[in-house]
């Protein structure tokens, strides 16, 4: 039996920002669950991520507002609009 530990991503997100402060880029490589993983980061801790990065092509817009949604052949990204370049 092998047993594995874990976290959830709003538990692992939100040591990371309260350590930092944000996150420049955040990316996922998560075999298939990038797009479920990325929409239910809570709302709190995604306004602190400037970038998220995923292999997935999403259907349709993951976020109402906030994020610009860029597709770079199978690579997602997300812009924080909250941020300046």
């Amino acid at each position: 039996q092998l047993r594995v530990r874990s976290v959830g991503i709003n538990s692992l997100l939100r040591r990371i920002i309260e350590k930092e402060g944000s996150i420049d880029i955040l990316k996922l490589d998560i075999e298939g669950l990038e797009i479920q993983t990325v929409k239910i980061i809570e709302p709190e801790l995604r306004s602190k991520i400037r970038r998220i990065y995923m292999e997935a092509e999403p259907k349709e817009r993951l976020f109402d507002s906030g994020f610009k949604q860029i597709q770079y052949g199978t690579v997602c990204q997300l812009l924080n609009e909250r941020f300046t370049d």
